[in-house]
């Protein structure tokens, strides 16, 4: 007996939040979302320090809004170019300025 339905082969969901909760199950989703709210949590704490410019927060939230709504309809978080420019944003929230830094010295 043969099956008439066509068979084909899904590589990758067209979402970064199913595809991640496919593979890791609800604890890895838990723990991506989680890592959202901290790096939210950073961008906001720095905003509210005046850390940084006011331009460069906004490009940094808005870049980060841009990826988050990409990843309702894309899974790019696999692909290199998309994790370099998440490290280079994160590092940009998670790092002190420099003023930070020299005024803690003192």
């Amino acid at each position: 007996q043969t099956c008439a339905l066509p068979i084909f082969w899904i590589t990758h969901l067209h979402s970064t939040y199913l595809e991640i909760a496919a593979r890791y199950g609800v604890l890895g989703l838990s723990v991506f979302g989680w890592g959202l709210v901290l790096w939210c949590k950073a961008l906001r704490q720095r905003a509210r320090e005046n850390q940084y410019p006011r331009d460069f927060l906004v490009f940094l939230g808005g870049t980060a809004g841009i990826m988050m709504i990409w990843g309702l309809t894309e899974f790019r978080a696999g692909m290199e170019e998309w994790r370099v420019l998440f490290s280079m944003l994160s590092a940009s929230v998670f790092l002190q300025p420099k003023q930070a830094i020299s005024s803690a010295k003192r």
